[in-house]
């Protein structure tokens, strides 16, 4: 026979979950609005796993493994990746490139802006992604010698 849970119960629990919905908001978790851009690197010889999030406001989040670290760009350098990314024509570009020949060690790259995704891999990256690639990568690699 099932039975009823207390009316206290329900309250409690309520209360736990707004308690842990609010220390998410408070943590930085921002709505998708909120995300410019979403940047992921893997591979290569050293088996990489770096994730960059940038925020509209220029926040950005960089997590490379076990490492996760919190900072902000510089209006320049959101310009420059906005500028780079227009001069690319991001939103006409296929949504897969892939080389004709595969390697273990190859860098792949998935970059998402404005709604629209593109996963590119060494061997077969566009040339007009390049300079957003070579932006991207520069910050990532700043940010990891600053820790």
């Amino acid at each position: 026979m099932l039975r009823r849970a207390p009316a206290s119960l329900l309250v409690a629990l309520g209360v736990i979950l707004f308690a842990m919905f609010q220390t998410l908001v408070g943590c930085g978790v921002r709505s998708k609005e909120d995300v410019m851009l979403e940047y992921q690197r893997t591979g290569g010889i050293a088996g990489l796993d770096d994730r960059l999030v940038i925020q509209a406001d220029g926040k950005a989040i960089l997590t490379r493994k076990d490492e996760h670290s919190e900072f902000e760009l510089t209006s320049r350098q959101i310009s420059t990746l906005k500028q780079q990314l227009e001069e690319s024509e991001f939103r006409s570009l296929k949504g897969i490139y892939k080389p004709e020949t595969q390697g273990r060690d190859l860098f792949e790259y998935e970059l998402t802006y404005r709604g629209h995704t593109v996963r590119a891999s060494d061997g077969a990256i566009p040339e007009a992604l390049r300079p957003v690639l070579d932006s991207l990568n520069a910050i990532v690699q700043a940010e990891h010698k600053q820790q």
